[in-house]
């Protein structure tokens, strides 16, 4: 069995849970509210009368990419895991990277010591800022006056309960140097005698130096789709905190299942097409100014581990179900939405019929004109 770890209310001992709204812990039995600090103290106290506690919070150690490998050397991330839980004695049958869940048995928020640690604890988290109440108001604003929603679409569709899930992402410094080389054009018209010549000369352009990156966001869990993830961002990392398994609890959370050494060249990646950007803004007086080759390398690159909160939930309308993921400190969403076919096939032909019209209009009175 794993360890677990509940953190009580210090006024009756019933399960606490983050609350986004007050930045607090939240106690649903008696309503006390609790910081972080408030909380966290009361459970240092707890933990000085037990040696065992004691040693098992001296072993824990923040995320450090220089030893990750030794620490994590032998450790099997595939399959799944036994917890027990400390309320209820149940036995937690779940995914070796899961980090907190809820007892399905006495609905007591879990949070999973071996994997929040793994000897390996984040060193940063952005915590959920809003409850997931605030969910249907920015569904309905999501698809207001999207055009080719069906029109049952508001009374028909059922959306599930929302699971909030922090997850796991990597946060690299570096700075990147090299080249790049981008093909170009210029163009230039002209008469002579009774001919009309057009002209294009192609050129190649060099551009080379260096940028500065700092918390280059690439997530690290292979549960969650990398476009999902681009599409939510960006994060504000400017409220990073300190990590503290307490803004877990009453969340889901994952813990890595891709190194940073995995995730490293599709950060490179990131910083290469921005760097490419970057210098074909310095070049002007071309046209169709195209990147064709990069060639960068990083220095002393660095790396923080951090968590950052997901709103996962999914609509199901006319037998299909639509999944939906909201960033769950700016509220921005992404989901896909239903087409009503009739109403694509509609909008289509007005808008070629408008565009046909116009140009016919603009015509004929060029004719009348002239």
């Amino acid at each position: 069995m794993e360890t677990t770890t509940e953190h009580k209310c210090p006024a009756c001992g019933a399960p606490l849970h983050f609350d986004p709204n007050s930045q607090l812990l939240v106690c649903d039995y008696c309503g006390n509210k609790f910081s972080i600090e408030q909380v966290e103290a009361k459970e240092a106290e707890a933990s000085a009368e037990s040696k065992e506690s004691e040693e098992a919070t001296a072993s824990e150690k923040s995320f450090d990419w220089g030893d990750y490998k030794a620490n994590l050397s032998g450790e099997k991330l595939e399959g799944t895991k036994v917890f027990e839980c400390k309320s209820c004695g149940a036995s937690i049958e779940t995914d070796a990277t899961t980090m907190a869940l809820t007892c399905p048995y006495c609905h007591n928020n879990t949070v999973l010591n071996e994997v929040a640690t793994g000897g390996l604890k984040p060193n940063k988290i952005i915590p959920f800022k809003f409850t997931k109440d605030k969910l249907p108001g920015i569904l309905r604003s999501f698809y207001w006056q999207k055009k080719l929603l069906p029109r049952n679409f508001f009374t028909a569709n059922k959306v599930g309960d929302p699971i909030g899930v922090y997850v796991p992402f990597w946060l690299f410094d570096t700075k990147i140097s090299g080249d790049t080389q981008f093909s170009a054009k210029k163009t230039r018209s002209y008469t002579q005698g009774d001919y009309r010549y057009h002209e294009t000369k192609h050129y190649a352009i060099s551009r080379a130096g260096s940028l500065s990156f700092k918390q280059v966001p690439v997530d690290a869990s292979q549960k969650m789709d990398d476009e999902l993830m681009d599409s939510l961002e960006p994060f504000n990392y400017s409220e990073l905190t300190d990590f503290d398994n307490r803004y877990l609890a009453g969340y889901c959370a994952d813990r890595f299942d891709r190194s940073p050494d995995e995730e490293l060249p599709r950060a490179q990646d990131r910083m290469t097409r921005t760097a490419e950007k970057h210098f074909s803004a310095t070049i002007s007086g071309y046209s169709d100014v195209k990147p064709s080759k990069s060639n960068y390398s990083t220095e002393n690159p660095s790396v923080i581990y951090a968590m950052v909160p997901v709103y996962l939930f999914e609509c199901k309308y006319d037998g299909k179900n639509y999944q939906y993921a909201v960033n769950g400190q700016t509220g921005k969403i992404v989901g896909e939405l239903p087409l009503d076919k009739k109403k694509e096939r509609f909008w289509y032909w007005f808008t070629f019929l408008m565009t046909g019209g116009l140009t016919a209009l603009v015509m004929l009175l060029l004719q009348i004109i002239f």
